[in-house]
């Protein structure tokens, strides 16, 4: 007597395979690269809605809003780069302003990074590369501004010697904390 479809299904033997996603980055795994407009539709794709209000930006809903997140931004004294993997391509964005008009120069730094990427330690290569980038120019001081339920952002920076300021730096509609580190 044959067996039902659904019943040869549940007999078959597939292999389990982890997503490629699940591999370990390696410190030569990714790369900061600067974003250009034939990038839209991959921004698109990456940056969520969530994303976007983490980075208390408009949300990127079409290919136009991708290219005005490239192009709204980009030169100094601000300047935004891909995180682009070897294997994945571009996984997410880093970004900094700089602030070189006093004695000591600093920089506002941000970061995303694409869900099916994210708590898979690609964020701390790409912000190990940023501060490397940012001491070769000089920067003594870096700030980044995080919402309070962020706690993944919040533990990232303190992984890197960030401290919080006490006091939130933005209370409504959401409480933002700022964080600090000296180089």
């Amino acid at each position: 007597m044959p067996f039902s479809p659904l019943k040869q299904f549940n007999n078959h033997n597939v292999k389990k395979q982890t997503a490629k996603t699940d591999v370990i980055p390696q410190p030569n795994s990714i790369q900061l690269a600067p974003i250009h407009l034939k990038h839209a539709p991959i921004i698109l794709k990456r940056i969520s809605k969530d994303i976007c209000q983490a980075l208390n930006c408009s949300p990127i809903s079409s290919i136009e809003s991708a290219q005005n997140y490239i192009l709204e931004n980009s030169g100094k004294p601000h300047t935004r780069q891909g995180v682009f993997h070897h294997e994945f391509g571009l996984i997410g964005c880093v970004g900094y302003y700089l602030h070189t008009d006093q004695r000591q120069p600093h920089a506002f730094i941000y970061y995303w990074i694409s869900a099916p990427y994210q708590r898979k330690g690609f964020a701390s290569l790409a912000i190990e590369q940023l501060i490397h980038q940012l001491k070769k120019q000089g920067i003594t001081q870096l700030y980044a501004d995080v919402f309070d339920n962020n706690y993944a952002s919040q533990n990232l920076l303190h992984s890197f010697g960030f401290k919080r300021q006490e006091k939130p730096v933005h209370l409504e509609p959401r409480m933002i904390f700022r964080f600090e580190r000296r180089m």
